[in-house]
């Protein structure tokens, strides 16, 4: 690991610039004498506001680089020369902004010359597909609340919510292909099991949205289906602030009947013809008796009719920005909202959610800026999931039909449409905040670096969880359910440190070199326990040594360089990333070795050594190639072409994850009439079907190939097209990989999963894109997406595994089968005698003998 941080700080220093994370843009141009066309050496460029600026050189041209995103005024002058300002210069994140002056020579002072500019309608450097919103256009789309809800207006972004980019991969989560980047600072969501990705940026905080679709440049990795880069707005020397209220009105929000007369309870509360049979009109709530029930526990009535079509909305977001003193500015925004319900659900009006996004920024020098950020979202909500089994996994786990009797709703054939607002195994907290300090030190006047720490944590609890099961209530009728305990909940902490430091040197007027590294340290651990009865108990857990709530400590990073090469009717952004990942955990001596008699417990498996192999996994890594061409045919047409490798590693739940289920309740191994803490879940055994964490897998791998144009036609009206092609290589899959050990003593058991890469699929189709900027009071944009996904699984991989332990390995100190209880509650592992290695020597062998 040293060797490997070392080469990453070395290949740094040798290369010669670096990136921020596609956070800034460049602002280029040239100035010229208005008469003869001559280029002007010497002029002093400024953007107004600002202290940036830059100096024409021998051939006119002048750079200012890492100019945040926004619009801006330009001022070019020269003694001897009429001044001349720009106004509103937009300029893009990763974009370069051209804008020219021609200076009128005067032989006495006069005033500036004011010219209005306008953004080219097509990018010129636009090598792959790259979608923005900038402030301006995400004010005009006031419908849209939310961050997610802007990124899935993009073109090639699928509508149905899933985060998917032109069809990614959606075995482990389409969410874990798609990182998000807030001010360069990379929303890490490869370790929560497939979550969905954090989007907690509130709309109105937005200076500008991006969504890479085809491509990535060298700078971003670990990352296959897209790219999300968000800019946050920064405060300015004048106080301003924002405010908006929404409301909606109280009406049923779903087609048809009232959910309590709908037809998956046309046999329990509608009253049917049996010769027609059709509803006469009457309902089972006509019947006193029926309708007057109560809960013989709590007294409450059971039938109770919820009005849940009364219930109004709330939304509110408001934002606050200012100075604080000359060099320091302020920013704040904040969101809360409460939406209805459709149907009668858990609770009738969403639970307590809010979010807030606050940066200071302070300019120190002209050459030194400093951004804190912080970024905080909390939800209360009720955690999802469905009954665990033999056949489904164990631990509370999310999707699925919920148990009877927990969470109101038209699950379970609507049988639970009575049940008490909440859930009856609690609720669950989920907070997620990002704290971030971004120093951006310009050296000269073109060359820069970006240093970036942040923490990023997410913190999952659950409260008021009753400590047992019970067992499944009904009505009178015995049909609908009553509310019943059930234990049930998710506590885990995953915290990600991050340090990224980047550099960027205009070396030529043609050459801008990147380069770069990135470091993630992960703290993470995780516990899910479900009770399914009173007996039959599951847990599924990440913690080191096997222990609950002590974290993994896994390492992510990352070295880069790149050139955007920019030249008369041609720009080339060619790059080369290098990803690695430290596990930070020991190899298992084989797969299923946890159905062995060594380590078929949760408890043997803490207390006794072996298991693992004493080998540190081995630190996984990637190699990615990027290039890409733009061809600006004219000012109002270009074309573009990019391929590229992309590599991702597995979701770090899958590496760490433990499944075991327990089928009655914990021994008394020392006799003494008490479960002691070395014998709380001794009884269990591993959950045969369900994911172990496994290291043997290889990063999955997705080449891109796409080629396309931006077409103004006429007047501000834009049409682009892309064609693209996506082949997607070594998905992780463990569904139908059965992996066996026959043991010398036990057999052969049961199979378990573990993860192989043997999904392949492929991607092909094309995006249209159509818009107009804001002109003559209107503006739109218009997209259409087309794709064709296709995939399958195969290979040796897709094959039965089957481990053997050999003579040797039997004859050994790792392998015994029987354990000795200790006065503690702990077990020993109990020595084979010799007689007993010699037999289970031979049944070792014969079974080898078997399958040879």
């Amino acid at each position: 690991m040293k060797k490997l941080v070392w080469f990453l700080i070395l290949s740094l220093f040798v290369s010669a610039g670096g990136v921020e994370a596609g956070t800034t843009g460049k602002v280029t141009g040239v100035v010229k004498d208005a008469t003869s066309g001559e280029p002007l050496p010497g002029v002093s460029v400024v953007i107004v506001g600002t202290r940036r600026g830059g100096v024409t050189d021998a051939s006119g041209t002048y750079i200012v680089l890492s100019v945040e995103p926004g619009t801006y005024t330009l001022t070019a002058t020269l003694v001897g020369y009429q001044g001349e300002t720009k106004r509103d210069v937009q300029v893009a994140a990763d974009f370069t902004t051209t804008v020219g002056f021609s200076l009128k020579e005067t032989a006495i002072q006069m005033g500036e010359v004011t010219v209005m500019a306008e953004r080219p309608p097509v990018e010129p450097d636009k090598t792959t597909s790259k979608y923005v919103a900038t402030a301006k256009e995400i004010e005009q789309i006031p419908l849209v609340r939310s961050t997610a809800g802007l990124v899935q207006l993009m073109p090639g972004v699928a509508l149905d919510g899933s985060a998917r980019i032109r069809g990614s991969e959606i075995s482990e989560g389409a969410g874990v292909q798609i990182v998000y980047y807030v001010d360069g600072i990379k929303l890490a969501n490869n370790d929560g099991k497939a979550a969905s990705p954090f989007t907690g940026i509130n709309r109105t905080a937005i200076q500008e949205l991006s969504v890479l679709t085809g491509g990535m440049e060298a700078e971003y990795g670990n990352a296959e289906g897209g790219v999300v880069n968000i800019i946050t707005k920064e405060g300015g020397g004048r106080l301003n602030g924002y405010a908006e209220y929404r409301f909606t009105s109280p009406g049923q929000k779903h087609w048809g009947r009232n959910s309590y007369y709908s037809a998956v309870n046309r046999d329990h509360i509608l009253i049917i013809d049996p010769a027609t049979g059709k509803w006469t009109g009457q309902t089972k709530f006509d019947n006193p008796t029926w309708a007057s029930e109560t809960d013989p526990r709590t007294g409450k009535l059971v039938h109770e009719k919820l009005d849940y079509t009364d219930i109004s909305g709330h939304f509110v977001e408001g934002n606050l920005s200012g100075g604080l003193g000359k060099d320091l500015t302020f920013f704040v925004s904040g969101q809360y909202s409460r939406s209805p319900s459709s149907i009668p659900s858990t609770v009738l009006s969403t639970p307590l959610n809010f979010q807030n996004n606050t940066s200071l920024t302070w300019r120190a020098t002209a050459n030194v800026k400093a951004k804190l950020g912080l970024i905080y979202a909390y939800q209360e909500g009720y955690l999802g999931f469905r009954e665990a089994g033999p056949n489904v996994g164990g631990g509370a786990l999310p999707g699925g039909a919920s148990p009877p009797g927990l969470i109101r709703g038209l699950q379970n054939d609507g049988r639970d449409i009575f049940l008490p607002s909440g859930a009856t195994y609690g609720k669950t907290l989920t907070t997620n905040d990002v704290e971030y300090l971004v120093l951006t030190h310009t050296l000269s006047s073109k060359t820069f670096y970006d240093l970036r720490l942040s923490r990023y944590r997410t913190k999952i609890d659950s409260s008021n969880v009753p400590p047992a099961t019970e067992d499944i209530r009904r009505d009178k009728d015995g049909w609908f359910y009553l509310p019943r305990a059930y234990h049930a909940f998710q506590q885990g902490e995953r915290t990600r440190f991050q340090i990224q430091l980047d550099f960027s040197s205009q070396v030529t007027k043609g050459h801008l070199l990147k380069t770069g590294f990135d470091m993630m340290r992960y703290s993470m651990w995780d516990l899910r326990e479900q009770f399914t009865n009173k007996t039959d108990r599951y847990v599924e857990f990440i913690g080191k040594d096997h222990q609950f709530r002590k974290p993994f400590r896994p390492i992510l990073g990352g070295v880069y360089v790149q050139d955007k090469m920019e030249f008369q009717g041609l720009v080339v952004n060619a790059g080369l990333r290098f990803d690695f990942l430290d596990l930070d955990r020991k190899e298992w001596l084989f797969p299923a070795i946890w159905y062995t008699p060594m380590y078929n417990s949760l408890t043997r498996m803490r207390q006794a050594n072996g298991a693992e192999n004493g080998q540190k996994a081995p630190i996984k890594t990637t190699w990615s190639p990027r290039f890409g061409v733009s061809h600006p045919i004219s000012s109002s047409l270009a074309a573009h072409f990019f391929t590229g490798l992309f590599y991702q590693f597995l979701d770090l739940h899958y590496v760490y994850a433990e499944n075991w289920r327990a089928l009655g309740a914990d021994r008394d191994l020392n006799n003494n009439k008490v479960i002691d803490p070395t014998e709380v879940w001794n009884n269990t055994r591993p959950l045969d079907v369900a994911q172990w964490g496994w290291t043997g897998w290889k990063p999955e791998r997705t080449a891109t190939f796409e080629i396309g144009f931006d077409w103004n036609f006429v007047s501000d009206y834009v049409l682009g097209i892309t064609t693209f092609y996506r082949d997607f290589r070594g998905g992780l899959r463990s569904g139908g990989t059965g992996t066996y050990i026959h043991d010398p003593k036990g057999g052969a058991t049961n199979y378990t999963q573990v993860l192989h890469n043997d999904n392949f699929s492929s991607s092909r189709g094309f995006e249209v894109s159509f818009k107009k900027s804001f002109s003559h009071n209107f503006s739109f944009k218009a997209a259409y997406n087309a794709n064709w996904v296709g995939g399958n699984q195969g290979g040796k991989n897709n094959w039965q595994w089957y481990f053997l332990p050999t003579p040797a390995f039997v004859q050994s100190w790792k392998y015994w089968t029987d354990w000795t209880a200790n006065a503690d509650g702990s077990e020993s592992p109990k020595p084979l005698t010799d007689a007993e290695k010699t037999n289970l020597a031979s049944n070792a062998q014969k079974n080898i003998d078997l399958y040879n």
